[in-house]
C-alpha cells in the first residue's frame, strides 16, 4: 500500500529504508545503498537525487540506482577519564 501524507516512517539508525517507501529529510546527510555498494556520506535532494563528495571540494556526484538508505547513526559520546 502506498503511504499517504498522515504515515510517516520511523527513521531508525541501522535500519535501511527502502527508497519505495520514504525518501530522506532534503540535504541531511545519509548513508546510500546502490544494490552494490555503500556509501557512507550521501546526500538527497529532489532536484539531484542522491549524490556524494566528488575529488574537487565542489564537486557532486550523483549515485545512480539507490534502492535504500539509513540515517547516520549519532556521533560517538566522549569518553571520560577517570
Amino acid at each position: 500500500p502506498a503511504l499517504n501524507s498522515a504515515q510517516s516512517v520511523v527513521t531508525v539508525p541501522g535500519k535501511w529504508i527502502p527508497v519505495s517507501e520514504q525518501m530522506p529529510v532534503e540535504f541531511e546527510a545519509v548513508i546510500a545503498f546502490d544494490g552494490d555498494q555503500v556509501y557512507g556520506e550521501a546526500m538527497y535532494s529532489s532536484g539531484d537525487g542522491f549524490t556524494i563528495d566528488g575529488y574537487d571540494p565542489c564537486d557532486r556526484v550523483q549515485l545512480q540506482s539507490v534502492t535504500h538508505w539509513m540515517p547516520l547513526p549519532a556521533a560517538p559520546e566522549e569518553v571520560k577519564g577517570e
